[in-house]
């Protein structure tokens, strides 16, 4: 029995010393700046806007504020912040437009349904004039037609306009 308490003690002993290291991290895991890549910071910057620039990503844009603007996403990243911690940080202190997605839902429903809307309208208009095409009518079609003006009774041109009624009205 001894052999078995002793064999239980040592593999809980070397189970909770195996866990140790994970105790010991806190979530703020501190890195040295220098030590985030470029790749890290353009993966969060590429989902921000600069707001000097329109509509050009911060992960590509040259500007001072850009500059800066990923140089903090550098030093959050080594502090050991999160992606959507870093995106919400930028969300709070700049405004909504800076980022690439808006996070509120009524403007990413809208973003997401106005293409569809667009897209239907503009079919059922192109689908309504080739209707009205293809049926020939145009509305003005049915009103009366004014009588035509003769200059005189006689000559080629009357003759002329004889005929061209006479077509119009077949």
């Amino acid at each position: 029995m001894t052999n078995r308490l002793m064999t239980l003690a040592l593999v809980i002993i070397t189970m909770a010393g195996a866990a140790l290291p994970a105790f010991a991290q806190d979530g703020n895991f501190v890195r040295d700046p220098s030590t985030i890549t470029a790749d890290e910071v353009n993966e969060i910057a590429k989902q921000m806007f600069c707001l000097e620039c329109e509509n050009i990503p911060l992960n590509v844009c040259g500007t001072q504020a850009c500059i800066q603007w990923r140089e903090e996403i550098r030093l959050q990243l080594a502090e050991g912040k999160t992606e959507d911690e870093i995106l919400e940080y930028f969300r709070v202190n700049h405004g909504e437009h800076a980022l690439a997605d808006p996070r509120d839902p009524l403007l990413s429903g809208l973003t997401n349904i106005i293409p569809i809307l667009v897209s239907v309208f503009a079919v059922g208009i192109g689908g309504f004039v080739l209707y009205r095409w293809q049926t020939g009518s145009s509305g003005a079609a049915d009103a009366p037609r004014p009588a035509p003006t003769t200059p005189d009774a006689s000559g080629p041109d009357n003759d002329y306009l004889t005929q061209l009624e006479r077509d119009l009205n077949a």
